[in-house]
């Protein structure tokens, strides 16, 4: 995502799935070193390389470790520039804030939980019944 986009998208109404999936299979990989001014060039060509289409050109688990710690080597720890559309907002936490926070008992997401058991608790009796009374119709 350091394009600000996923590949192989547009926006708009050209990016129907029909469409984003022909491009996966016909569009060229596209080569972050010409998106974004200042992209590392081996990291380019290594993400390029790792959507390639045929198995045989894509790294291996072992390369791409190598080539990452190569990278990063010579990026000096360096963070490669993004696309403007990347930038973080003021408006959200950084990740480790986020992350360190405490969730509260019984927030939002255990209402849905909730609500969810109770749907699939009567789905699963619905569906008891159903066998039940299919069984008491074979046999009767």
């Amino acid at each position: 995502m350091c394009s600000g986009h996923p590949p192989f998208r547009k926006g708009g109404q050209d990016d129907h799935y029909t469409a984003v999936v022909r491009r996966h299979l016909k569009a060229e990989r596209p080569e972050l070193k010409l998106e974004i001014k200042g992209f590392d060039e081996d990291l380019s060509d290594l993400c390029r390389r790792m959507m390639s289409r045929r198995p045989d050109v894509r790294p291996t688990y072992e390369e791409l470790q190598k080539r990452l710690r190569e990278i990063s080597r010579r990026l000096d720890g360096q963070i490669p520039p993004r696309h403007a559309s990347v930038e973080p907002r003021g408006d959200e936490p950084e990740p480790a804030t986020a992350e360190a926070e405490e969730r509260e008992p019984g927030g939002a997401g255990a209402a849905a939980t909730h609500k969810t058991t109770i749907a699939a608790v009567l789905v699963g009796v619905a569906i008891g019944v159903l066998v039940a009374l299919m069984i008491a119709f074979v046999k009767g």
